[in-house]
């Protein structure tokens, strides 16, 4: 359905505005009712079906849905003056739709509509807009440099990790609420580590090469352990496991092993027990087996293979998806720590 935009500016706005906030309501009940239905359905072929008839969902309940709306060819005064609730609006319901297009793997289409509601959140200037955008947004980009590895594309994967990082920085996560915060800063830092090791692992360069990098991944994890601590945030213990892994993988590829074995013990300590958190355990126990089985102490390689011996039996129960979308990350350590092990046994 088209939106008559002469009709929005010459039309009674008070009573348009409460006509599409219904509307929109409406669209979004039933959209994610849909969508819902459509991250339980196993058929791939009937799971799209129902992806989309939730976009049809989102897109014909309520006439505020129109593409023209975030064109280049409407002024950003016009965006920020008369149509402004509109453009929210419209950028609001396509947030949605962008977000089934992700979860349906459809992940070209996210991204080009992802970066037009970006830009239009820009122009608007709403914090709260642009977090809710960008947030969508840096899971696609995720999701298209993970695809890419496992195609081996290391180089095309960088890029997307790169563009993932432009995404953070335009997010004024500053302005975030706690949770979402410490989320944010943590998925920043940890892209930058991501940037890192692509580098390293695939792409030739040096850890000096990489120093930003890594110093920029522990500014925002130290940001996010800083909003962690004035926050109330339940699920504490899993996101400081998490980020002090990661502190300790920086001082790991610096070469600082005390610092890294250190930060990996307190990370296991820290983290849940349970089969719902097997995968981040076995993570912990390999990164603290590989940085023992580096120092080589006869005690420490001893430690250093019964963790592994744990890291192994996960791998044999829960093969071919143990390490889920972290595999070509993870499986290269699991060999290197291997190979470690073994050779000093």
């Amino acid at each position: 359905m088209s939106l008559d935009l002469d009709a929005i500016l010459c039309g009674d706005k008070e009573d348009l505005i409460a006509a599409i906030d219904t509307a929109a309501e409406v669209a979004l009940n039933e959209g994610w009712r849909i969508t819902k239905k459509a991250q339980n359905e196993k058929d791939p072929i009937k799971q799209r079906e129902l992806i989309k008839q939730a976009e049809n969902a989102y897109t014909t309940h309520s006439p505020l849905i129109c593409w023209g709306l975030l064109s280049d060819s409407i002024p950003p005064e016009t965006k920020r003056g008369e149509l402004k609730p509109y453009v929210i609006h419209a950028i609001k319901e396509f947030t949605n739709i962008m977000d089934i297009w992700r979860r349906g793997n459809m992940l070209a289409k996210a991204r080009e509509i992802g970066e037009k509601l970006q830009k239009n959140a820009a122009i608007i200037g709403d914090a709260q807009l642009k977090l809710r955008v960008g947030e969508r947004l840096s899971l696609v980009q995720s999701a298209e440099g993970y695809a890419l590895f496992a195609q081996k594309d290391y180089s095309g994967a960088l890029e997307k990790f790169r563009a993932l990082e432009r995404t953070f920085n335009e997010m004024p996560i500053e302005d975030a609420e706690a949770q979402i915060a410490i989320r944010t800063y943590a998925l920043k830092g940890g892209n930058y580590l991501t940037i890192a090791r692509t580098s390293m692992r695939w792409l030739g360069a040096q850890v000096n090469d990489l120093e930003e990098e890594l110093a920029s991944a522990e500014e925002s994890f130290n940001t996010a352990i800083e909003c962690l601590n004035h926050s109330g945030e339940q699920d504490r213990a899993t996101w400081e496991s998490n980020i002090y892994a990661d502190i300790g993988l920086i001082a790991e590829f610096r070469g600082d092993l005390h610092k890294a074995i250190k930060h990996y013990r307190d990370s296991l300590k820290t983290s849940k027990q349970g089969a719902d958190y097997d995968m981040q355990v076995a993570v912990l126990q390999l990164y603290l087996s590989r940085a023992l089985a580096k120092k080589a102490e006869p005690e420490d390689i001893q430690e250093a293979g019964s963790l592994f011996s744990a890291v192994e039996k996960y791998d044999s129960e829960h093969s071919p998806n143990s390490w889920a979308s972290d595999e070509p990350l993870i499986r290269p350590i699991v060999e290197e720590t291997s190979a470690l092990i073994y050779q000093q046994e």
